[in-house]
């Protein structure tokens, strides 16, 4: 159960378009139809300014950063690589 509710607010967090929203709410464009068309850093930088893409990457990076780590528990299920060879005593 806390594995499936780790994996779904990681999703939502990984889902949540912050290229997209930050360039809608500065520009009052949509980043997806500018330049390659991918909603990323690269594509903010190159047709928005570099300190919006700061801003996006840092954003990003947050949203990793936020995404909730399962319990660390040891074995198969200790939460990545990390976490796993935590309880391992090989």
């Amino acid at each position: 159960m806390e594995l499936a509710l780790v994996l779904g607010a990681a999703y939502f967090l990984g889902s949540v378009p912050s290229a997209y929203l930050v360039v809608r709410r500065l520009t009052g464009e949509d980043i997806r139809r500018i330049g390659s068309g991918n909603p990323g850093t690269m594509n903010v930088r190159d047709h928005v300014g570099f300190k919006t893409a700061v801003l996006v990457g840092a954003l990003d990076i947050g949203k990793g950063a936020a995404a909730p780590p399962p319990r660390q528990r040891g074995g198969a299920r200790g939460g990545g690589a990390g976490g796993g060879g935590g309880g391992w005593r090989g």
